[in-house]
């Protein structure tokens, strides 16, 4: 299994697992994505829930890339239907849940899953981003490398 590893404003590193199964090749994507590490972005929509995008600096040559009007993946998914610790990867950017979410939009499909000895660090990790946004008003930037693979 090939795992990918995200650091935290907060000091948090949790590890996750890439889909390899269900989605193939936005797994490979996401991993040749990760060929050096990268830095994401993060805010959140103040009013749907416990979700939030967390954005790259484009590449220069992107690939297959999901947004609204044309998801990607083998099972794209509504936001709505994503759950804690679920990363939705579309190309080039997460769509990220720590809980319920509202958020109506679809652009890609499950590929990560945080491991669930993690899953309480991502949860305070992902609050904290939240407050980054609300409270602290200073851009919440994580950053995910691959792990080991097992």
């Amino acid at each position: 299994m090939r795992k990918i590893v995200f650091h935290y404003p907060n000091g948090a590193t949790v590890i996750g697992t890439l889909k390899d199964v269900e989605e193939p090749e936005l797994s490979d994507s996401l991993w040749n994505y990760l060929e050096v590490p990268q830095r994401f972005i993060c805010h959140n929509n103040l009013s749907t829930g416990y979700s939030y995008g967390a954005h790259s600096r484009p590449s220069r040559s992107p690939g297959k890339i999901g947004f609204m009007g044309s998801p990607i993946g083998n099972h794209p998914v509504s936001y709505t239907e994503v759950h804690a610790g679920e990363m939705v990867w579309t190309g080039t950017r997460f769509f990220i849940a720590y809980g319920k979410c509202t958020e109506p939009g679809i652009m890609g499909a499950i590929t990560v899953q945080i491991d669930p000895e993690y899953l309480d660090a991502f949860i305070e990790a992902s609050h904290d981003v939240w407050r980054h946004t609300y409270e602290y008003h200073k851009l919440a930037v994580i950053s995910a490398e691959r792990g080991e693979v097992k």
